[in-house]
């Protein structure tokens, strides 16, 4: 009976002050929501946030289909793409796959087609010093006819082709393995293709347009390593080069032709892009592809040597890397004339020409030396020559003539094309028979690779 007496009065109690604890209730509930209702509102800010990042991502997808579809339409382009995969330590492996977004990989073109060198005047050494396109070498192995000097430098793969590759490094160099490091004459040229490429597939326009920025140098030495800069004089300055068309050496800089907008010219972007440059007493001239960059004078200074450098190279998604190949340096640089007249020998070797590797096809930048040897028919009609052709000792004699005489037949093909007489040439395949090097070095071999006039 007692037990139930206080429950009885507990119960009346709690109805006497049932609006107090109403009020206790309601207090308690309003404190316990009110985190709640502050989480609440932040989810609803993500989420507000989130469909304005989404519609941005879809406006942005929209704009860049379409930039993608003039470019395409403006350049006709090949629709495949190339897959690069970007680390430190594995070599560059590109693959080719059909695009389904701007996401991929940029394409990696070709150089331009031989019209487009129609004007070219570049004419390198007629002497090989230094001559690498890296064939045969081992992948995510140091070049072996290099020395890096800072960075990770390996043999990659860029479309199947064997390329040296400026991996990961802000300020990543090479310079060639050569016998003595004071190798440069006064005159002397330099060739090589390079490449670069976002980890991460997005166009090298839209790269830049966001503000990346990417170069590389050759930087000229000294004979003696501890000399000091009046001997370098002008070579003080590195020949700079940039991704996004300029080309300078010192105060005199070259802008490439065709930009559009800035950033969107297909010629120099997601594509190998040829370099070439000479130097004499007297000056330098560059080339970016078909184009004459500059031609600065040189007051004073030598330069005995290059170094090759990258800079910004990384294996991080959102980075670049830098790709070379093709390179070649060459010495001297003398008038075909006066050596087809010549007492001595009536000899020009046309150092300029050069086909695709094992083939009778024309580099496109052997349109300078074609040029140069048109102009010299043109302005002496009584001359006449010999087209000779040969090659190095690598493969079986048989074959090495019938490639000799096949590119001796293509070079006369292409002067009767630029509207030499047929009857002022004749050619003649040689084969490996003629060497003017040894057979055992890459430059000994590249020597005699070779394309000789003869005068008749």
């Amino acid at each position: 009976m007692l037990f139930t007496a206080h429950l009885i009065s507990f119960t009346f109690d709690l109805k006497l002050n049932n609006y107090v604890v109403k009020k206790r209730v309601l207090s308690i509930i309003i404190v316990i929501l009110l985190p709640w209702l502050a989480c609440a509102q932040g989810i609803l800010n993500r989420v507000k946030s989130k469909v304005e990042q989404r519609a941005n991502q879809k406006a942005d997808q929209a704009i860049d289909k379409g930039l993608d579809k003039i470019e395409e339409d403006a350049t006709k382009k090949d629709t495949s793409k190339e897959t690069t995969k970007s680390t430190a330590t594995k070599s560059q492996e590109a693959t080719t796959t059909e695009p389904s977004s701007t996401d991929t990989p940029s394409k990696v073109a070709e150089e331009l087609p031989m019209k487009a060198y129609a004007s070219f005047d570049f004419v390198p050494g007629d002497s090989i010093l230094f001559e690498d396109n890296f064939t045969g070498e081992t992948l995510e192995e140091i070049p072996s006819l290099w020395v890096p000097t800072g960075g990770t430098i390996e043999i990659s793969k860029i479309s199947g082709q064997t390329v040296a590759g400026f991996l990961d490094g802000f300020y990543t160099a090479m310079y060639p393995r050569m016998k003595k490091y004071n190798y440069l004459p006064q005159r002397f040229s330099v060739e090589f293709d390079y490449l670069f490429r976002r980890n991460n597939g997005q166009r090298w326009s839209r790269y830049l347009a966001d503000g990346g920025s990417a170069g590389l140098d050759i930087a000229f030495h000294s004979g003696d390593l501890d000399a000091n800069n009046e001997i370098l004089g002008d070579f003080q300055n590195s020949l700079r080069i940039e991704s996004y068309g300029q080309i300078s050496f010192g105060n005199f800089k070259g802008q490439y032709k065709g930009i559009m907008d800035g950033f969107a010219d297909t010629e120099i972007y997601d594509r190998w892009v040829h370099i070439s440059f000479a130097v004499t007493e007297r000056g330098i001239k560059a080339y970016m592809n078909n184009q004459r960059m500059l031609n600065a004078p040189v007051g004073a200074g030598k330069a005995a040597s290059i170094t090759i450098n990258g800079e910004g190279s990384t294996a991080a998604p959102d980075g670049h890397q830098l790709f070379i190949r093709n390179v070649r340096i060459a010495a001297g640089g003398r008038d075909p004339y006066k050596q087809l007249t010549s007492t001595t020998k009536a000899t020009y070797i046309a150092r300029g020409i050069n086909f695709d590797y094992n083939k009778a096809t024309l580099k496109p930048e052997s349109m300078g030396e074609l040029n140069k040897i048109t102009s010299m028919l043109k302005e002496h009609p009584d001359l006449k020559f010999e087209i000779g052709g040969h090659t190095d000792a690598d493969g079986d004699d048989a074959s090495n003539l019938k490639l000799s005489q096949l590119r001796a037949d293509t070079v006369k093909a292409k002067l009767v094309e630029m509207g030499t007489d047929a009857s002022r040439l004749s050619t003649k395949g040689y084969g490996e028979t003629k060497p003017v090097s040894d057979n055992e070095t890459p430059e000994g071999k590249a020597n005699n690779r070779r394309v000789e006039l003869v005068r008749k």
